[in-house]
């Protein structure tokens, strides 16, 4: 949103391993054509992609104003990928009594789709 900084991912991923989520998903607003959202940031001179194929939550479509696009999308690629790190899954589920095979299946199965995205390796500071 506009009123986030680079600081929303550190603190967004914090808040999940700290409150020990089992499992998490992170996503980019995505002003939908025909939306009030897109509408608004049109007429704002905010949208910078017409490809609807790039309209997903993984996408970063718009000019945010807390910071640039492409820190935005480095950020999403950061939280995925600290979320999943060895050290997050052991604190979130080794700690709470999570022993069920399936939120194990479920954490190494996004932690493997990540790997083998395009995701840059990142360390975002904040």
């Amino acid at each position: 949103f506009d009123d986030d900084d680079p600081g929303v991912f550190s603190r967004t991923v914090g808040f999940a391993v700290e409150n020990k989520l089992a499992a998490a998903q992170f996503g980019i607003l995505t002003p939908l054509p025909g939306t009030p959202l897109f509408r608004n940031l049109d007429s704002s001179g905010k949208i910078m992609e017409r490809d609807w194929s790039k309209y997903t939550i993984s996408n970063v479509v718009f000019r945010p104003l807390g910071m640039t696009p492409q820190l935005l999308q480095d950020g999403f690629y950061w939280a995925w990928q600290k979320f999943y790190s060895w050290p997050s899954i052991g604190r979130r589920l080794l700690s709470t009594g999570f022993h069920m095979p399936w939120l194990w299946r479920l954490n190494l199965a996004f932690r493997r789709a990540i790997r083998h995205m395009p995701f840059p390796r990142l360390t975002l500071r904040g």
